[in-house]
C-alpha cells in the first residue's frame, strides 16, 4: 500500500485534527486528513478499479471523491477533495496519479489546512459481513490508514 500524498501528515490546525477516530460533533472521523496543498497529486494506494466518481456534498458540486476498489477482496478507498484525472471503471496501479488536490478553503475556513480525506472500508455484496458467528453492517467496519501506513 502507499500513502496517497506527497506530505504523509496529519492535519491538525485551529478547526481540528484529521486524525481517524477525532471527535466531530454529534460522529467520529472515519478517515485520516492528510496534508496536500490545493493542485498537489494524489495518487492511489493500491492496484484496483475506479468505481465511483462522486461529490462530497449534496449541496456543493464543487468537490468531488474518487473511490478504489480491490477486485476479489472486499475493499475500498476513497480520496476526498480531489479533482479527478481518472474514469470510473479504469483500472489504476498503486502510486499512479488519481487526481489533484482541491481548494478546501471555500467550504471551510481559510485556517483549514488543505488536505486528502482518506478513508478505507471493507465491504461486502450483502451489506452484511460474518464475524465470528454475528452480522455485522458494512458501515461498522472502517479501517483506520494510520494504522497501517504506520503514520
Amino acid at each position: 500500500m502507499k500513502m496517497p500524498t506527497k506530505f504523509g501528515a496529519i492535519r491538525s490546525d485551529s478547526q481540528g485534527n484529521g486524525h481517524f477516530g477525532s471527535p466531530r460533533k454529534s460522529r467520529i472521523h472515519r478517515g485520516t486528513d492528510l496534508l496536500n496543498p490545493a493542485g498537489s497529486e494524489v495518487f492511489a494506494p493500491f492496484r484496483g478499479y475506479v468505481t465511483k466518481l462522486g461529490y462530497c456534498y449534496g449541496d456543493d458540486l464543487s468537490y468531488r471523491y474518487v473511490e478504489i476498489a480491490v477486485r476479489d477482496y472486499p475493499l475500498i478507498t476513497r480520496l476526498l477533495y480531489v479533482d479527478p484525472s481518472v474514469e470510473k471503471g479504469d483500472l489504476v496501479e498503486e502510486g499512479q496519479v488519481v487526481g489533484l488536490s482541491q481548494d478546501i478553503s471555500k467550504r471551510y475556513s481559510p485556517e483549514m489546512i488543505n488536505h486528502v480525506h482518506w478513508e478505507i472500508r471493507v465491504t461486502s455484496p450483502t451489506g452484511i459481513l460474518a464475524d465470528k458467528g454475528e452480522k455485522v453492517p458494512v458501515d461498522e467496519l472502517w479501517l483506520n490508514p494510520e494504522i497501517l501506513m504506520g503514520i
